[in-house]
Formats: C-alpha cells, sequence, structure tokens
C-alpha cells in the first residue's frame, strides 16, 4: 500500500515560513511532494534529523541559519503519537501556541517539515506537550544571521582539518565539524599550550564550553563561538589516545 501524503502549508509567522510533507514510513522512504515555497532562491534544502523518544528530543545539528531552507526529517520511535514544534526559545513553555508544527506522529512513522527562519536568535524544536516538569521534551538550538562566518572542520583518523587557521576576535564564528574517520571523535578548542582544556564562558549564569563530544562517523556538530582576545589556539580531539597520536591543529586570533 503506498504511503499516504499529507501536505499542510504552515504559511507565514514570526520566526519562519515553509510546509510540511509527511507519510508512514512502512515502505521505508518519504512520499514526494510539491516543494516548498519557501525554497524560491534559497538553493536546496539541508536535511536535519530528529528523533522523538519517550524520554526526550534528539537532533543532529544545534545550530542553523537565516534565511536557509532545511528540512527537519522528524522520526517517532516512541510507542505514543507525538507532535513537533519548531519555536522561539522558552515560549513553548510559557504557554504560547508554536508557530511551526507537526501534529501526531504516529509510532514508527516520519513526517518532514520544511522550514526557513527569518530572523536569528535562540530557538527550541519540541514536543508541545513539554512543561517545566519535562524539560528534557524541549531541545533549544540557535539560528545565527546569513552573514556568520563558517569554519568548516574535517576529522579524519586521526587529524584535524580546519577550513581557516586564522580568526578574528570579537567575531562570532560557526564550526561545522564533520568526522570523515572511522572512529568516533571529539572536538575542543582551546589556548595553544593546553591538554583538553576548552574555552568557556558564562551566559546568564550557564557556563558553556567550546566543545563538541562524541561525534560519530559521518556526523557533522555544531559549536557557535567568539574569540574575546587575540592569542594562539588549537583544535584537537581528546578521546583517550587521540591527541597523542597527533590530532591537533594550531590556529591563532588576530585583532
Amino acid at each position: 500500500m503506498a504511503p499516504s501524503l499529507l501536505v499542510r502549508v504552515i504559511g507565514v509567522t514570526a520566526i519562519g515560513f515553509g510546509l510540511t510533507i509527511g507519510a508512514t514510513s512502512a515502505s521505508g522512504t518519504l512520499a514526494q511532494g510539491t516543494p516548498s515555497p519557501a525554497s524560491t532562491g534559497q538553493g536546496s534544502a539541508h536535511e536535519i534529523t530528529v528523533t522523538l523518544a519517550a524520554d526526550g528530543l534528539t537532533s543532529s545539528r544545534t545550530a542553523l541559519r537565516a534565511g536557509q531552507l532545511y528540512s527537519f526529517l522528524v522520526t517517532n520511535a516512541d510507542s505514543v503519537a507525538h507532535p513537533f514544534v519548531l519555536e522561539q526559545g522558552g515560549t513553548l513553555l510559557s504557554g504560547t501556541s508554536a508557530q511551526a508544527a507537526v501534529d501526531d506522529i504516529a509510532p514508527g512513522e516520519t513526517q518532514r517539515l520544511e522550514w526557513t527562519f527569518s530572523t536569528p536568535g535562540d530557538y527550541e524544536m519540541a514536543d508541545d506537550s513539554a512543561s517545566a516538569t519535562q524539560p528534557g521534551l524541549a531541545t533549544p538550538f540557535m539560528v545565527v544571521g546569513k552573514e556568520t562566518p563558517t569554519v568548516s572542520v574535517k576529522l579524519g583518523d586521526f587529524n584535524v582539518t580546519p577550513g581557516m587557521t586564522e580568526l578574528k576576535a570579537g567575531t562570532t564564528y560557526l564550526f561545522e565539524i564533520t568526522n570523515a574517520g572511522a572512529a568516533t571523535h571529539e572536538f575542543v578548542l582551546e589556548p595553544a599550550t593546553a591538554v583538553d582544556e576548552p574555552l568557556s564562558r558564562v551566559a546568564n549564569g550557564v557556563k558553556a564550553e567550546a566543545e563538541a563530544e562524541d561525534i560519530a562517523p559521518g556526523q557533522t556538530k555544531d559549536v557557535l563561538w567568539t574569540f574575546p582576545a587575540p592569542g594562539e589556539y588549537q583544535m584537537a580531539c581528546h578521546v583517550p589516545g587521540h591527541f597523542e597520536a597527533g590530532m591537533k591543529s594550531a590556529f591563532k586570533v588576530v585583532t
């Protein structure tokens, strides 16, 4: 039996615009629908995989770019139906209705939500049954401006290859780290003389560190970071034995 097709236009909202195209996963493929009107002039959609489960929600990416078309492939791995929403950070738990949503994704089903974020900011993807007592059902992510510079980093076995080796202090960079090796790696930004001492900052009482852990082969993860001061730094992997095998790459931050 052919998978059922659902097309529900979300329209334009304060956070962006897009549509949903969904299908049952029994056939192993997604149904193809009419291209999103949001895709005009934006190039092909970047795919984001999302898994809904009883104990939370996981996403393949945590930093996206305003003005770029994204295709969220949302799979329900739980035994009960779940909705999926995209919303501005903190809005979901305040009781404000979601502005981009897929309703009642059945157990084992995958649906696709195509969406373009109009403005940078803090957002969350969630099951809209999230509450103050179930915060695990809301996962935060960041949308950065169109002009945010990207540093592509390739992790191999056992080397680190950055796309840029000279950065500017005070500029926010989006590091897109892809594991091209066969082993699981991690990514750490740290001073050139340090060993497993990631750069850190405290914002609103929360400590953030410049690292991405457990990057599986073929996976891409994101680190958004601003260097407040010039200096000598390195990108490194501190999975046991990897740093010792030479898995680091020096770079400098200038004024």
